[in-house]
């Protein structure tokens, strides 16, 4: 979780940042406790990849990521995010993802929510050792995440 203040949150609670901070701190925990999350009938899972359809490494580890989803109930806005990378960088798009779409912002982010990989020519994905099994464990972890 971030919690980032800056001067204009500290006018509009009128308190010292470190007492905003333990307030909306325990109102956090509190909201976190005491939800009651339920599982979704039929959700919808927006997929988002870029590159082309045919050679994104993205779009194929959701294909095998959803093979072992089918017909599981799926939770609404709670985020779960397949990162496949030519590079390095999957590390800094989960990062990206936990700040611009963390709780804050209406979205869950379940411990485990980011599978990456490093897959650098186009369908070079399927040539990962263990990516199966990569795959099948986040679907797991999803099926057990998914609540509203």
């Amino acid at each position: 979780m971030v919690f980032s203040y800056n001067k204009n949150c500290k006018k509009t609670f009128n308190s010292p940042l470190l007492e905003i901070y333990k307030e909306q701190a325990k109102e956090l925990v509190k909201k976190l406790t005491e939800e009651n999350f339920k599982l979704i009938y039929r959700p919808k899972i927006p997929v988002l990849h870029s590159g082309l359809f045919k050679t994104s490494n993205t779009l194929m580890l959701w294909k095998m990521l959803k093979e072992n989803l089918y017909g599981k109930d799926i939770g609404d806005k709670t985020l779960f995010s397949v990162i496949a990378s030519g590079n390095s960088g999957s590390d800094c798009v989960a990062k990206q993802l936990i700040g611009a779409l963390n709780i804050n912002k209406g979205f869950r982010l379940p411990p485990y929510f980011v599978l990456t990989a490093t897959a650098n020519d186009p369908r070079s994905i399927i040539n990962i050792l263990g990516i199966d099994k990569k795959a099948k464990e986040f679907a797991e972890n999803i099926k057990k995440e998914i609540k509203k």
